[in-house]
C-alpha cells in the first residue's frame, strides 16, 4: 500500500511540473503580436528575435547570444528602456506578416530603431548565423549594428 502512494505522489508531481513547464512555454510564447510596440523613449532599440514553430539547439544559441550582446553589451540602454527585447514566432498568423517586412527566412534577430515614436530604419541580422560557433564575433556583430541604431543624432 505504501509504495501505491509513493508512486501515486511521483506521478503527480511529474505531472504538475509537465502543466508548469507548458504554462511557462505558453506565456512566454504569447509574447507580443504586433508591429514596433508604443510607448517608451522616443529613441529607442526594438529587437526582435524570430524563430518557427519548430527550434532547434542553434536557434536558441542564437537567442540567448543575441539577448546577452543587447543587455549585456547596453545594460544602461537596457535598464532606461531604450532597448526592447521581444521573442516571436514568424509562423503564427498574427505575425506571419514580419516574413514579409523584415525578409525572414528562418530564425534571426531584426533590430528595428525607433525615433520619434515610430521604425526609421530596421536591419535582418541573418548574418548571425555566420558567426553561430564565434561567440566573440557574433556578440561584437550584434553590438555593432545596436550601437549604430542607438546612436543620438
Amino acid at each position: 500500500m505504501k509504495a501505491k502512494h509513493i508512486a501515486t505522489g511521483l506521478l503527480l508531481a511529474f505531472v504538475a511540473a509537465s502543466v508548469a513547464v507548458l504554462v511557462a512555454k505558453e506565456v512566454r510564447r504569447a509574447g507580443p503580436q504586433a508591429g514596433p510596440p508604443a510607448g517608451g523613449p522616443a529613441h529607442r532599440l526594438v529587437a526582435y528575435y524570430f524563430h518557427p514553430n519548430k527550434r532547434c539547439a542553434s536557434c536558441m544559441k542564437i537567442e540567448a547570444m543575441a539577448h546577452e550582446a543587447l543587455f549585456e553589451g547596453f545594460p544602461e540602454a537596457a535598464k532606461d528602456g531604450r532597448i526592447e527585447w521581444h521573442v516571436l514566432n514568424y509562423e503564427e498568423p498574427a505575425n506571419r506578416h514580419f516574413v514579409k517586412d523584415f525578409d525572414i527566412a528562418a530564425s534571426t534577430v531584426v533590430l528595428v530603431e525607433i525615433r520619434d515614436g515610430k521604425p526609421a530604419r530596421s536591419q535582418n541580422l541573418e548574418q548571425v548565423w555566420d558567426y553561430l560557433d564565434d561567440r566573440a564575433a557574433f556578440l561584437k556583430f550584434v553590438r555593432g549594428v545596436a550601437a549604430a541604431f542607438l546612436k543620438e543624432g
